[in-house]
This record gives C-alpha cells, sequence and structure tokens, in this order.
C-alpha cells in the first residue's frame, strides 16, 4: 500500500506540472482507441496450459476487449483512462488422485479430490499516467534521427490505479459432480461462486495496481496501431476462488517434507492482458496533423533555431570574399581584390560601365564609347578618344595636342613648343613600382608615337598617395618613373636621350582625394 500511495502522489505531482506548462498548447491533445487480446493468469490454480487440455478443451488464453481515452498534458506526459471485459482462466496440472507426485500431493492437501481450473468473468477500469519515452529528452536524437525527419513510431509505458470486479468460478477439470468442487472450496478456502453475484457490477470489487508498456505507430494523421501488455496486481488472493495460498502458509498447502508446487503461492493474484490498440485522434481538421505525440515541442523548437542559424550563416557568410556579406551582396561573384561598395557591386570610378578591377582605362571621359576593357574608342589612333577628338581623323602618325588636333597642321611657322599632349597616365599599387600588364599597350602607343616623330621627347613625372613620410614617397615616385623609363628604353629601343627627365612629385601634386588616382606615373611629351 506504501508504494500504491507513493506512485499515486507522483502521478498528480508530475500531471500538476505538466498541466501548468503546457496548458496553452497549440497542439491536440486527445485520442480515443479500442484495443482486443488475450488474457493470462497469474494465480494459485494455474499450470501454463497455453494449448488445449486433450479432453475437454480448456485453455488458459481467454479473449478480452477494451476501450481507452488518452489525454496528453505535453509531448511526454498524460493521463490514460481504460475499461476491459473479458475473462481469466487457469488450470491445475493434470495429476491422478492418490498418486504421491508434487502436483497430486500439493492439491490433494488443498482438499482437492481432483484436477481443477477455474473462470472468472472480470471487467476493470483504471487511471493511469502515461509516460512517452520516446519524447523525453535523453531519446530524443535517436527518436528524432537527430531531428533530421519526421518520427513514425513511439514506446510508452503507463502506472496508475483501478478497480476490477469479478466473480470466480472452480470446477472439475474432467466430468466429474462439480457440486462436490464447489463445496471443497467452500469448506475449505472461505470463498465460492455465488450466482446472485452474476449482474454487471455485482461480484468481488478489487483495487488493482496497473502496470503497462507498448509501442506504437503512426498509420496517418488521425490514426495510430500499437501493441501493448500490461500486468493487473490485485489487492487480494481471490481471482482464482482460492483466498488462502502463499503468504498465509496454508496448512493443507505446506509441511515440514513437502514444499509447494511451482504453480502456487501468489499472496496476490494478478493478470495480464495481451492485444493490439487503435487509436484515433481527435481534433479539427486542420489540427489533425498537429497531434501533441507526434510533434515533439522540443523538435519544433530545435527546428525553429536551426532556421534561425541558418539565416544568421547567410548573415555571415561572403562567398566572393569581398568583405559583403552574402545576404546583402547584390554581385556575389566579384573577385576578392576588387573595390566594391555597400551592396557588394564592384566599384566603377569612371561610369564606363566596366568595373574597375577590370578597367585598363580607369579615367575614361564621361559618356565615352569603351570596349570590354574599359578602354575609349580612338578610331584615328592618336591617343585622344574620339569623344575629345577634335580631328577624328589625323593621319597616322601625327603629333596631336589634348584636343587630337595635329601640331602645326593649321599653321607651320607657329608650332607649339613644349606642348603637353594627351597621354594618358598609368597607375600602380599599394607600395609598388611594378607596371601592370594591362597598361602594355597603352607604352607601346608611346612608343610608337616617339618612333614616328623623332624629334619629340618626353618628360616622365612619378607620383605616390599621402601615406608614408615625404623622402620615402620622393623615392617610391622616382623607382615608379624608372620603372617606365627602362620598360620604353629595354622593350622599344627608345633611345635614352629622348627621355629629358625622369623625375618625381612624391606626394605632393595629388590628382584627387581618392589614394589610388594618386599612385600614378604622367608624361609631358614635348617637340
Amino acid at each position: 500500500m506504501k508504494f500504491l500511495r507513493q506512485t499515486i502522489l507522483a502521478s498528480a505531482l508530475l500531471c500538476a506540472m505538466s498541466f501548468s506548462v503546457f496548458a496553452q498548447s497549440k497542439y491536440t491533445q486527445m485520442s480515443v482507441g479500442m484495443r482486443v487480446g488475450t488474457t493470462l493468469a497469474y494465480t494459485d490454480i494455474r499450470s501454463h496450459q497455453f494449448m488445449k487440455t486433450p479432453k475437454n478443451s480448456k485453455s488458459e488464453y481467454r479473449a478480452f476487449a477494451g476501450i481507452d481515452f488518452l489525454y496528453m498534458f505535453s509531448h511526454a506526459v498524460g493521463i490514460k483512462v481504460d475499461a476491459n471485459i473479458g475473462s481469466i482462466q487457469g488450470i491445475s496440472p493434470n495429476w491422478t488422485p492418490n498418486r504421491f507426485t508434487t502436483e497430486a500431493m500439493g492439491y490433494q492437501r488443498l482438499g482437492f479430490t481432483r484436477p481443477v481450473y477455474f473462470n472468472t468473468p472480470i471487467k476493470d477500469g483504471t487511471v493511469n499516467l502515461y509516460v512517452n519515452w520516446t519524447n523525453l529528452s535523453w531519446f530524443a536524437n535517436v527518436a528524432n534521427d537527430k531531428h533530421a525527419k519526421a518520427r513514425k513510431w513511439a514506446a510508452y509505458s503507463y502506472v496508475g490505479v483501478g478497480m476490477s470486479i469479478y466473480n470466480p468460478k472452480v470446477e472439475a477439470l474432467y466430468a466429474v459432480d462439480n457440486a462436490e468442487i464447489a463445496k471443497e472450496v467452500t469448506y475449505l478456502h472461505g470463498y465460492s461462486y455465488n450466482p446472485s453475484e452474476s449482474g454487471f457490477f455485482k461480484g468481488v470489487h478489487d483495487a488493482i495496481l496497473p502496470i503497462g508498456s507498448g509501442f506504437k505507430y503512426q498509420l496517418n494523421d488521425r490514426l495510430d496501431l500499437g501493441v501493448e501488455a500490461s500486468l493487473r496486481i490485485t489487492a487480494s488472493d481471490k481471482l482464482d476462488g482460492v483466498n488462502d495460498l502463499g503468504a498465509q502458509g496454508n496448512k493443507y498447502f505446506k509441511t515440514a517434507f513437502i514444499n509447494p508446487t511451482p504453480y502456487a503461492g501468489y499472496a496476490n493474484d494478478k493478470y495480464a492482458l495481451v492485444g493490439f490498440n487503435l487509436h484515433y485522434k481527435i481534433g479539427s481538421e486542420n489540427k489533425a496533423n498537429k497531434n501533441i505525440e507526434w510533434n515533439d515541442p522540443e523538435y519544433a523548437i530545435i527546428k525553429a533555431m536551426d532556421n534561425e542559424m541558418g539565416k544568421l550563416k547567410a548573415l555571415l557568410n561572403d562567398a566572393d570574399k569581398d568583405g559583403v556579406s552574402d545576404a546583402f551582396d547584390k554581385e556575389n561573384n566579384t573577385p576578392s581584390t576588387a573595390k566594391v561598395d555597400g551592396a557588394g557591386q564592384a566599384l566603377d570610378v569612371d561610369g564606363d560601365g566596366v568595373a574597375d578591377y577590370k578597367d585598363e582605362e580607369l579615367f575614361t571621359p564621361k559618356g565615352a564609347s569603351v570596349n570590354e576593357n574599359g578602354i575609349a574608342a580612338d578610331a584615328d589612333g592618336d591617343g585622344v578618344a574620339d569623344i575629345r577628338d577634335m580631328e577624328p581623323q589625323s593621319k597616322a602618325g601625327a603629333l596631336v595636342n589634348f584636343r587630337g588636333v595635329s601640331i602645326g597642321a593649321r599653321n607651320d611657322s607657329a608650332k607649339v613648343r613644349n606642348c603637353i599632349l594627351a597621354v594618358p597616365s598609368i597607375y600602380f599599387d599599394v607600395n609598388s613600382s611594378a607596371i601592370k600588364a594591362n597598361y602594355n599597350k597603352q607604352l607601346a602607343d608611346l612608343a610608337r608615337l616617339m618612333m614616328t616623330n623623332p624629334t619629340i621627347k618626353i618628360t616622365i613625372i612619378g607620383n605616390t598617395d599621402s601615406d608614408g613620410s615625404d623622402n620615402y614617397n620622393n623615392s617610391l615616385g622616382k623607382r615608379r618613373a624608372d620603372a617606365v623609363a627602362k620598360y620604353l628604353t629595354s622593350n622599344f629601343q627608345i633611345a635614352a636621350d629622348r627621355i629629358i627627365t625622369v623625375e618625381s612629385n612624391g606626394a605632393n601634386k595629388p590628382l584627387s582625394t581618392r589614394k589610388e588616382h594618386n599612385r600614378r606615373v604622367d608624361f609631358t611629351v614635348n617637340q
């Protein structure tokens, strides 16, 4: 009884805790079911005679049917109420009277003169604390396959309290005068079958402690199919009609010389229910697939967290390594070295439609037509873009000014001296004097101009940005100018005396406030 009180107290406490946490559940929580199966007796009169006896076709397998109702307080804890009706049967071993065998002597000392069996119609009802083990946190990873796919099966157990109503009847196993058996039971054991107790609620009323476990499989959103086994422990020893064995030390059964039979000695009779069940989940159509047993809130929380982690990773991820996260990057394939704006789009300083990292002519005039490399169109090849060329059809090799007009073409007697021509600057990387490959063509054009005009000379001026000391910047600017001079003399055999000076402005003559515009070499072409 102490165990029973502790069980009831623990059940009530768990139910109260679960209800307080999940009272506002958005899931459906109820299901009803039916079940059928077989009963098995664990009583004094019992022989494990599971197959039918040879003469009168008796068996210890008997049928039962039942209904139950399940209400889940949470995804793991609920209350289960059930009701069952069936019969229980136990058969004594097939012994021969007056034979000195364990079975014969045991039952004869009980006062039975021949083999017997009992049959007990029974009805019971129980209220149980129900636990879905699959949904408990320490099973979650296995049950939910690490939350990767929907779960279709569940394991559960329950324990509770209940009441059974029964009226046992002991009879001879074979065809004899059953009145004699009834007398023996009444005289020796103080209890016998009472026909007047045959009403639905009449008979022995006995408290029971049910303990059960089972497995269920989700057929669809509405139906679950399961298999279940439960043991019902009665509070008395009356289930088989024999009420004074086992713990009471029956004088007819135990002596100093003869041990009890292996089928006797139960202080409390028990019976088992084993069978299949089918459950229907109650709820509106839009909630049919949201029964709380199959929608673990812990899984829902983890799934939501996984979604948020995915969004966070998208915010942190930068596939093209341009410094702008993929979530905000409108151009997700720029090279890692490309300069980009806050939206991850490659910069195009001169607005010619060619990104700076591909643009071989960073400062083409606005509106100029350019090729795929960002170089402005120059139809007559005079080094002045068509958009600025005031003489778009200059003769090949003609010396032109910054407007593209041939020098001396209009007034040979008034030639312009020391005229600064339009030779585009070339640009360098930070702290570098190496000439980029994309400027090879531009320097080749300059060499061609000098070859076709043998009287002109050039001045090469190196420049730097404002980083570094004055001495360092002057030195870096000179190295850049020297690199260009060496390139022209070594690759195109331009005579060294045609390069008037190679000098450095350092950081003293910036072209703009943008540092990349100031890391350059400028040219002055003189006739």
